[in-house]
């Protein structure tokens, strides 16, 4: 389809325009605000969306805009009613048919570039890049995903070989630990045997000392038996003196009584004396015996002294005594075997850092095949970019491995206004004919360019409908109509 004719009512600013599209470039001109753009806009409003809330103009209740094309006719009205200005549904005529969902089947005769030059420049970095992706169906989501695999796979591979750290594989010898235990308990057995000994002689020595104590006490017993027979024979001199002295006195006090008696008892009292002289040599004995607290048995002293005399004896006990809380004389042995046991333990280490530099060795090839993949996947990404961007027919368009664009070797953020209307061009020029209109707003005069769009429109055979700021333009040819645009009203000069 190629469009023929655009019809406005009361649009905007515009009250009414009947243009005919019959060259291949329109332009319109006229001073700021006059509905240049309006009448562009007029042509994308008509195939639906979102429009102005002052789409109808000032003191007008409907507005209307129709595009005939060689097959049909496209239209759309609005209307202002109780909630604001609200249009109507899209009506598409094609070869006499009124079509049921008119928007769905335009669609696929429109481009984002034909109805808004401005289209690929308003894009940010991010959906330029997108919209060149999408255009070109530039898809390495597969390679990508087996990427972001890998690379996620080695970064796990190299925390785990960081994680390993440095491993010391100094060989160290395995130690004889078994013989280095063997001889300890050679030592402990030998030292065992002499303890044995010295416990043999400590009790020897103590049943001789209980023996030789026996035989003592034995002994001071039977003298203790003596002691105490002398004793008892004392106390009972002690008992007869004192019952002498007490009858001596009885005779004193009888002389008194009886003088008479004097002579005759006289003699018996000389007698009395003489007993009496007797009796005291032997209470002077008795008294001596009662001043010692304790007799001296013959031999009880020096028996008991003999028997306590046993300094010899414990010094000897004490000395056997110390031999035997000595501790085992094995510490050669033991320093030996605890040495030995440190050396298996650096053995045993040593072992587990061969098993660790064998693991470490395995990721690391793991690591290097990982990388290997990596490589290959970017290579072949840029293969396929590489392909991608001879295949667009657009000279000096590239796509990076980032899923970026160049254009003339500069970056997608860094084009300058010519190069994105230069590249807007090419891109509108590949797609489908569509329906044979393009529309430029520039707030400037075209200039020399008009003729490089003309030549433009011929060769895509469509028609350029381009608004301009000023004068009408200084120019003549039967390609292009120029239309005045003034007061709301659209008109074709000569």
């Amino acid at each position: 389809m190629k469009v023929t004719r655009l019809e406005i009512k009361n649009l905007g600013i515009i009250a009414d325009a009947d243009i005919e599209i019959n060259k291949a470039l329109l332009l319109f001109y006229g001073d700021i605000r006059v509905g240049k753009t309006t009448i562009l806009n007029a042509v994308k409003w008509c195939f639906g969306g979102a429009y102005p809330e002052d789409i109808i103009r000032h003191g007008e209740t409907e507005a209307r805009v129709k595009l005939s094309f060689d097959h049909g006719s496209v239209e759309r009205t609005w209307y202002r009613g109780a909630k604001g200005i609200m249009a109507r549904e899209v009506t598409l005529v094609i070869d006499g048919e009124v079509k049921k969902k008119p928007v769905a089947f335009l669609k696929q005769f429109l481009n984002p570039l034909l109805l808004d030059q401005d289209h690929f420049k308003n894009k940010n970095v991010v959906d330029r890049n997108r919209f060149m992706c999408e255009l070109f169906d530039v898809d390495t989501s597969d390679v990508d995903a087996t990427l972001v695999t890998a690379e996620q796979a080695a970064r796990d591979l190299r925390a785990t070989l960081k994680a390993f750290g440095t491993v010391d594989v100094a060989p160290v010898t395995l130690p004889d630990v078994a013989s280095a235990i063997q001889a300890l308990n050679d030592a402990k057995t030998g030292h065992a045997q002499s303890l044995e000994v010295i416990r043999a002689s400590i009790n020897e020595l103590d049943q001789n000392e209980r023996l030789r104590r026996t035989s003592w006490d034995e002994k001071i017993a039977e003298r203790r038996k003596i002691y105490e027979a002398q004793l008892r024979a004392a106390r009972d001199i002690n008992t007869r003196s004192v019952e002498r002295q007490t009858k001596r006195k009885e005779l004193i006090e009888t002389i008194d009584d009886t003088e008479a008696k004097l002579v005759r008892l006289r003699a018996e009292v000389i007698e009395l004396d003489q007993g009496q002289a007797a009796c005291k040599m032997q209470l002077a004995a008795s008294v001596a015996i009662e001043s010692v607290s304790e007799p001296e048995a013959p031999g009880y002293s020096d028996l008991t002294k003999q028997r306590d005399n046993t300094t010899l004896v414990d010094a000897e006990r004490n000395t056997l005594l110390r031999q035997l809380s000595a501790p085992a004389n094995v510490g050669v042995q033991e320093a030996l075997l605890e040495e030995a046991r440190q050396q298996e333990i650096k053995y045993d280490a040593y072992k587990a850092s061969l098993v660790r530099v064998e693991e470490r060795k395995r990721y690391s090839n793991a690591l290097a095949l990982q990388e290997k993949k990596i490589n290959d996947l970017r290579a072949s990404k840029i293969a396929k970019l590489k392909e991608l961007s001879t295949s667009t027919g657009i000279p000096g368009l590239m796509f990076d491995e980032a899923g970026s664009f160049t254009y003339d070797d500069t970056a997608a953020g860094m084009l300058s206004t010519s190069q994105i209307m230069e590249l807007s061009s090419k891109l509108e020029a590949l797609y489908p004919e569509g329906l044979g209109i393009s529309l430029i707003d520039r707030g400037e005069s075209l200039g020399t360019s008009i003729f490089e769009y003309v030549d433009e429109a011929k060769k895509g055979s469509k028609s350029i409908l381009a608004a301009i700021v000023g004068d009408k333009p200084a120019i003549e040819s039967d390609d292009i109509g120029v239309f005045v645009v003034e007061d709301g009203r659209v008109a074709e000069t000569t």
